[in-house]
């Protein structure tokens, strides 16, 4: 078998090269969040496993219940593209799509003391730290 480059299964390092601009990722994950605060139901089975069973588990759960959706993809990214989320199908999609492209570092836990909700973090610097809810109490304060 022929070693040159091209030839070569791609390795992660190959795959970083893939620049994705951090506006649309931020995008998405604003889109994501939505769908977590407003239907927080339809991502928890995702997020549950993962906190349980790990990342890569979750994905994959992730990825089995997309696979087996009877919708179109193009008219589900058309809706997400319009930032609508508001059917569990679309949600599924936006969220496998952020970790497509940005793993699970923009999906987080509240910091609050009393809070546990998870969030999709949708800063450019991928800073934030308290869900939609605590962030606004903190800046009436």
């Amino acid at each position: 078998m022929d070693d040159s480059p091209e030839n070569r299964p791609p390795t992660n390092q190959a795959a970083r090269k893939l620049r994705v601009p951090v506006a649309l990722v931020a995008r998405l994950a604003g889109i994501v969040g939505q769908a977590m605060e407003h239907r927080p139901e339809t991502l928890a089975p995702y997020l549950n496993a993962a906190e349980q069973s790990g990342q890569a588990y979750a994905s994959q759960s992730l990825w089995c219940e997309i696979a087996h959706e009877e919708q179109g993809v193009a008219e589900v990214w058309s809706r997400i593209r319009r930032g609508d989320v508001s059917d569990p199908i679309a949600a599924r999609h936006a969220f496998m799509l952020l970790l497509a492209l940005d793993g699970w570092s923009r999906v987080k836990v509240c910091d609050h003391p009393r809070c546990r909700r998870a969030f999709a973090d949708a800063t450019n610097a991928v800073s934030r730290r308290r869900c939609a809810r605590h962030t606004r109490q903190q800046s009436r304060a």
